[in-house]
Order: C-alpha cells, then structure tokens, then sequence
C-alpha cells in the first residue's frame, strides 16, 4: 500500500470480523480512514460506525458506492453476497478486499477476477494466515529444500467444526465448512506452491445424550 496516497475504506458487513480485525487494523494505517459502514442491520452498523470515530452509515450497498466512491471496499458479509456486492465495488472503481471464499464456485470467482481486471482494480482475498509469521518461516524452509520434496502433507482444523445441514446456512455460506477449510488448503500452498491432488476426510462426530 502506497505510504503517500490517502486511502478511504468501506466496509460492507458489520458483523464481528469487521469489528474485531478488518476496521481496527485499516485504523492503525496513517493513511487510511474508514469513511462508511453498511450493513442491512442499520443499528449494528450505526454502532460500528460510532466506534470509528465518524463513519457515514448504509443499509444498501449500491447506495453507499454511489455515494461514497471508497478508494477500497472489504465485503464481509455472507457468502453468497461476495460475488454481486464485489463485483459492483469493483465496477464502482474501488478496490476489494472480500472474504474468503471469495465466491461459492470457481466459475464466479473467475467472473469477478475478470472483472477486477478489466476495470484495472485490485480483487484480493482475506487469506491473513498467509502474512504470519509461522507461515512465512515454513514457506522460506520449504523455499530452501530444508524438508526436500513434498510429496504429500496433512491438515486438520485447530478446533472442531460444528458442521450443521441447517439449510439457510448451506445457502448463504455453502455450509460452515467452506470458509474455515479455505485457510488449512492456503497453509499447504504456502509451503508446496501448488497442489497437484486434494482429498478430504471428514468425520461426524455425534453429540450423545447422557442416559436418563
């Protein structure tokens, strides 16, 4: 990010990744400022806007864009508004910092790369595990031979995923699974570039019922 430009942000989604990592960290940037927060949930956004110190509320997205004209925008709302809330910032000329996934499939997430392009804007995915620095270490370890050639590597999530077949989750995210798996399958690019072959186990761990 360019230390001499002044970069004015938007957040689409007040939910709690907005609140505790996207608009804090933009804060701590000398040249960045969060200019409006939008949300469907005008109070949540209302009291999110209040804590940056004088962010212009939106409970519509296309509105806010008009207005607003942000320099950058992060989508962090549900899933299956990443691909139509990004695809009109970038048509707005902002660029866009989403959410991973960024889309639900791979033919929209190559839609919307395409339309970065044609529109000379930046589309990047929240993919922060990258930036640590653990990852950093194991991808300049794997960048020197230190663990020879990697043939095969296995992940599992740090915590239990409490998987649900709850249909409005399934439509809205594509299940509670997809945007946490999304950082164990980054970690192994990070240290293997590319992934020739991906298989995935997943087991269902039932809850029981004490005997009454």
């Amino acid at each position: 990010m360019s230390t001499s430009q002044a970069w004015r942000v938007a957040v689409i989604g007040a939910g709690t990744i907005s609140q505790r990592v996207h608009i804090p960290v933009f804060q701590k940037q000398p040249n960045t400022t969060v200019v409006a927060v939008c949300d469907v949930n005008e109070a949540r956004a209302r009291a999110v806007a209040d804590e940056t110190g004088g962010a212009t509320v939106y409970s519509s997205y296309e509105k806010m864009l008009t207005e607003v004209q942000p320099d950058i925008t992060v989508v962090a709302t549900p899933n299956i508004f990443h691909k139509p809330m990004a695809t009109a910032a970038l048509e707005a000329g902002s660029h866009v910092l989403c959410e991973k996934p960024v889309a639900l499939t791979y033919h929209d997430a190559q839609a919307m790369f395409a339309t970065a392009a044609a529109h000379d804007r930046v589309l990047t995915v929240g993919t922060h595990f990258r930036f640590t620095g653990p990852m950093q270490a194991a991808k300049a370890h794997a960048e020197h031979g230190f663990f020879g050639r990697i043939y095969a590597a296995r992940t599992k999530p740090r915590t239990v995923i409490r998987e649900t077949v709850d249909d409005l989750v399934e439509r809205l995210f594509g299940g509670e699974t997809m945007p946490l798996v999304r950082h164990l399958i980054e970690e192994r690019r990070i240290e293997a570039d590319e992934l020739a072959e991906l298989r995935s186990l997943i087991e269902r761990l039932e809850k029981q019922e004490p005997d009454r």
